[in-house]
């Protein structure tokens, strides 16, 4: 075993289908037999206890807002790997339940001494089970994302990087975005590798066939609404800003 499987969840009850997801992955990478840390900021107790129940590590969220929890999830991690044996950390999003089964693939480059830094791309059958408006985003945010840190086919968006604990402090004691005013503490794993290229580590792009959740997809499809389309486009507007100050500081 080689890897340790970290990710955030805010969930508000137990019978929403992104945390039944969330309890997918966990089951799923046990049963697999890497190690999962979680920092949980769930209002609901019970969010936490069946994630426990299903073996993840879980660590209540000590300070608000999502780069505080990743800083903290990625401290976790690491520390978790040293005590494992395990060299390499794998961030993902709770509901992406497909990289499971793609760790080795996806890895593999840092477990041979090629890469210190992997950021999953997906493949265009992956991309293919993504929600349209979804789609249209992240590949918008992508494009500024490789403009401007001269990078050719990364995908940030994606969600998931792995990255080898000698690479910790990069994304644990990332502050990037409280250094510079105009980017928001968000998107650590945006940043990180970002930081770390600069610094001429060796940070590649991993093509996998990840595939988006049918039942999710389904779910935001019918739900697309205002409060949707808005939020991705916060996103794309947050990041997109966030790239640029950032390679202009690196």
């Amino acid at each position: 075993m080689r890897e340790v499987v970290v990710t955030t969840t805010f969930y508000n009850n137990v019978s929403e289908l992104r945390f039944k997801l969330a309890c997918e992955l966990v089951a799923k990478a046990v049963t697999a037999g890497y190690p999962v840390v979680i920092i949980d900021a769930s209002p609901n107790p019970e969010i936490a206890e069946k994630l426990r129940e299903l073996g993840a590590l879980v660590f209540p969220q000590q300070c608000k807002g999502m780069g505080p929890g990743r800083r903290q999830a990625f401290f976790h991690a690491t520390e978790v790997a040293s005590q494992k044996n395990a060299d390499i950390v794998v961030w993902t999003e709770p509901e992406k339940v497909s990289l499971i089964g793609l760790i080795p693939k996806f890895t593999a480059p840092i477990a041979a001494g090629m890469a210190d830094i992997a950021i999953l791309r997906r493949s265009q059958k992956s991309w293919e089970t993504w929600p349209a408006f979804q789609k249209e985003s992240e590949e918008k945010a992508n494009e500024v994302y490789n403009e401007v840190f001269f990078t050719r086919g990364f995908d940030p968006m994606a969600g998931p990087v792995a990255f080898r604990i000698s690479m910790a402090s990069y994304f644990a004691f990332c502050y990037a975005a409280l250094e510079i005013s105009d980017i928001e503490d968000t998107y650590i794993q945006h940043y990180a590798p970002a930081i770390a290229r600069a610094e001429n580590e060796r940070v590649v792009s991993i093509e996998v066939d990840i595939t988006y959740p049918t039942e999710q997809k389904v779910e935001e499809e019918q739900a697309l609404n205002k409060e949707m389309v808005e939020k991705r486009k916060w996103q794309l507007d947050t990041l997109s800003k966030a790239y640029r100050a950032l390679a202009r500081s690196i």
